[in-house]
């Protein structure tokens, strides 16, 4: 069992290839390592970072996402969120095209129109 788990005694390799808890040979060829490794770390650390702000700001636009008695989403949630929201966006601008379309097409048989869009009106020539 001792050898299975690679503790094959004081002084025996262990599975990293050095020489154990009790050896000498942390060498350069280790250092390298940690200090890659530790360059690595903070790479993701502060890519995580970068991701974790884009997602507070998404929640910060996002409806019902915030207030006094909303839990903080979660990714995932914010995400879905996120995209139901683009998906019904883009169904009520379908759907206000259509519904322009329309109107314009009802007002070019008399030759003229004037509408009232989002609190300002509009008047032209057909």
């Amino acid at each position: 069992l001792l050898v299975a788990l690679g503790s094959g005694g004081p002084g025996a390799p262990s599975p990293s290839g050095g020489a154990g808890a009790g050896g000498k040979l942390r060498g350069s060829r280790t250092e390298q390592s940690d200090d890659q490794r530790r360059k690595v770390n903070s790479r993701e650390r502060r890519r995580m970072h970068h991701l974790n702000q884009a997602l507070d700001g998404l929640r910060e636009v996002m409806p019902y996402s915030q207030g006094p008695a909303v839990r903080k989403l979660s990714k995932i949630a914010t995400l879905l969120l996120a995209r139901n929201y683009i998906l019904t966006l883009s169904s009520s601008l379908q759907e206000m095209r259509r519904l322009l379309s329309d109107v314009r097409e009802r007002h070019k048989k008399r030759g003229s129109y004037s509408l009232v869009f989002f609190g300002s009106e509009l008047h032209g020539e057909m």
